[in-house]
Order: structure tokens, then C-alpha cells, then sequence
């Protein structure tokens, strides 16, 4: 997966040729998909064999598994995380034919429950064009998160997102030198990526390149004001090396980011509501609507706060602006549903999650 600040995976000769094509396919994989993609069925029903034989029993099999591999790696593994499904998704499709690009997903940011802050920034997955229509296919296991936008990319990029996991690798296995290649090598097909920008300074600060990781922070930072990791790291660096003043003034300002952003006291009222202080959560659900009214995952969540304080008309009404604001039909169904549990008389209970 693609979660800032660092995934996973490499070691051997083949990993290194790995790195300079992830898109590489083999003969075998070919052949593989080949006799289990007829080119006879209609392209969505294509498609859909197509995904069928990555994840069924009598096909690749494939599984979830926290690390980043290549197309011909995660084929032969038969696992991998979420960017190692689409590098092998995209990879074999366009062999048969498809019209196959990477998109980047930003997701909402999330925090720790000791207020320590994980930013989710960037996850990838794949869009088939299949006459004037789109379809999304994703590996997003066990992670509930909420997407904000998405955008096509290009190939460079989703290859940088690669050479970025691949650097994050090395440096949670204490090889510096080689995290930084790995990172330098994203840059120059991504010179935009504020995360890798935001990894590289940490592996720098590792390696006692103060200055470099400094500068490589505020790159990141003119890139993306609001990144949360080059923000917070940079204020670490400049207490650090006893520049107090900067590094207080940074850290108001991640404080100011914090209590400005929706998604912020979203993520403490689903702390505090899994403590049982319904009214706590419900304050900070509150605010995350002030900030953001149209969110339909905080009317959701404010209807959960009422839901456990008894306030049922209060819930009724927030499940009907979820439902107003749901951004597709399936999630509009998902608020629906809920309203009719409702008027049958169920218990408010079943509203949770």
C-alpha cells in the first residue's frame, strides 16, 4: 500500500531489474491470462474474467499481503499490497487489450490515539476505459478510509509511487543509502510528490544530512503547505539542532492545520466514541460539520453520537443529510437502509458503524 511514511520490499538481482520495469510480464503470465481472458466475450465481460482470474481459487489466487512488488513479482508471490495488485492489473491488461491507467487516490487523514499524526497521503489504484464509460477496480483490504479525490496519472508516477515503497523498505531495515536512491529515483519521475519529498528528508535526517533533509522538507512544504509529515519533521529537526523559535512557530502552525481540518475532529470523535463519551464525540462531530457541512461520513457519524445518546430525532435528521450528500447511489442505499431499520421500530444500535 501506499501510506505515508514507509511500505515495503526488496533485497535480490531480480528486485533491481524489478525496479527499472515494474510493468514488465513474462511469457508464463502472459499465457496465463490469456486462456483465462477469452478475447470472444463482450470487453466488460472481459474485464470482469479478467478479475475473476486474479482472485479466484482456480486463477492467480491472489491475497493481500503488506509489501510492494512488480508485476512479474506479485504474479509469481500471488500477493502483494494494493500497489502491487494494480502494477499487476495493469500490466496484464493492456497485454489483452484494455485500456488501463493508474489513478491516485487522496484519502482523508487520520490520527493516532496518543494525538500523534499518520497522513494517509496518496493510494493508487486502476481505471478501465471501456467505450465512454469507467470503471474503478481497487485492493483496498481493512482499511476504512475516506477518499476525497482522484486523479489519472501517469505511468511516471505510478512508478515513483512504486520506487517510493521500495526506498520506504530500506529505510525501516536501516539501509539509508539505498532508501535515498530509491527516492531520488521517484523524484525525478515525480518531482511534485510532496510525500516522497517529506521520505526523503527523513532518511537524510538518518543519515546526518541535516542540511539536505532541512531543504528536502521544504520542498515538500512549497509543494503541499498543509503536509502534515514535512511540517511536523521539520519542527522535530529544528529543535533538534536548537533552532527553538522555528521549530515552535512550525509546530503552532501543524496545530492550526490540525484544528482546521474537518477530517481532524472527525478522527477524535471516532476516539472518543469508541471510549464511550458520546458526548465528547458528539462535540467534535459537530465541529467536523461546522467546518465541512457536506461530508456525508460526519452526518453519519453525528447520527452514531445521537444513536448512543437516545436522541432519535436528531439521528433521523442526520441520516437524511448523509443520505442528501452520499456522493453514488450505493452509498445513498447505505443511509436508506439505515432509515427504514428506523421507521420499522429496530434499535437504534444497529446503526453502528
Amino acid at each position: 500500500m501506499l501510506w505515508v511514511l514507509f511500505v515495503l520490499a526488496f533485497g535480490c538481482s531480480e528486485q533491481v531489474i524489478a525496479e527499472a520495469n515494474p510493468l514488465h510480464i513474462t511469457p508464463e503470465m502472459q499465457s496465463f491470462f490469456e486462456e483465462r481472458v477469452p478475447r470472444t466475450l463482450p470487453p466488460i465481460e472481459r474485464l470482469q474474467a479478467l478479475v475473476d482470474a486474479m482472485f479466484d481459487e482456480e486463477g492467480l489466487g491472489f491475497r493481500y499481503e503488506n509489501a510492494t512488488r512488480s508485476a512479474a513479482e506479485t504474479f509469481n508471490a500471488a500477493a502483494g499490497d494494493c500497489l502491487s495488485f494494480t502494477f499487476l492489473l495493469i500490466a496484464v491488461g493492456r497485454h489483452l487489450g484494455f485500456d488501463l491507467q493508474f489513478r491516485e487516490v487522496e484519502v482523508a487523514p487520520t490520527w493516532s490515539k496518543r494525538g500523534g499524526l499518520v497522513v494517509f497521503n496518496r493510494h493508487v489504484d486502476a481505471v478501465a476505459f471501456i467505450g465512454v464509460r469507467m470503471y474503478l477496480i481497487d485492493l483496498f483490504p481493512q482499511v476504512n478510509a475516506i477518499q476525497i479525490a482522484g486523479y489519472l496519472i501517469p505511468d511516471e508516477r505510478g512508478t515513483a509511487h512504486y520506487l517510493n515503497n521500495r526506498g520506504a523498505d530500506l529505510f525501516s531495515k536501516g539501509q539509508f543509502d539505498g532508501a535515498i536512491n530509491r527516492f531520488l529515483s521517484a523524484l525525478e519521475l515525480a518531482p511534485d510528490a510532496a510525500f516522497i519529498w517529506a521520505n526523503l528528508g527523513a532518511a537524510q535526517v538518518y543519515r546526518g544530512e541535516l542540511q539536505d533533509a532541512e531543504q528536502s522538507y521544504l520542498r515538500a512544504i512549497s509543494l503541499e503547505e498543509d503536509n502534515m509529515i514535512a511540517l511536523t519533521n521539520l519542527a522535530t529537526l529544528y529543535e533538534k539542532v536548537g533552532r527553538i523559535d522555528e521549530s515552535e512557530r512550525l509546530f503552532e502552525r501543524v496545530e492550526q492545520f490540525r484544528q482546521k481540518n474537518p477530517y481532524y475532529h472527525f478522527a477524535l470523535g471516532e476516539e472518543a466514541l469508541s471510549l464511550g463519551a458520546y458526548e465528547t464525540a458528539l462535540a467534535e462531530f459537530k465541529m467536523a460539520v461546522k467546518i465541512k457541512p457536506k461530508e456525508h461520513h460526519f452526518h453519519h457519524a453525528l447520527a452514531r453520537a445521537y444513536a448512543r445518546l437516545g436522541d432519535m430525532k436528531r439521528v433521523v435528521e442526520h441520516l437524511e443529510r448523509a443520505e442528501e450528500y452520499a456522493p453514488d447511489d450505493a452509498g445513498r442505499m447505505r443511509y436508506s437502509q439505515k432509515l427504514e431499520i428506523l421507521a420499522r421500530g429496530s434499535v437504534a444500535a444497529r446503526l453502528i458503524p
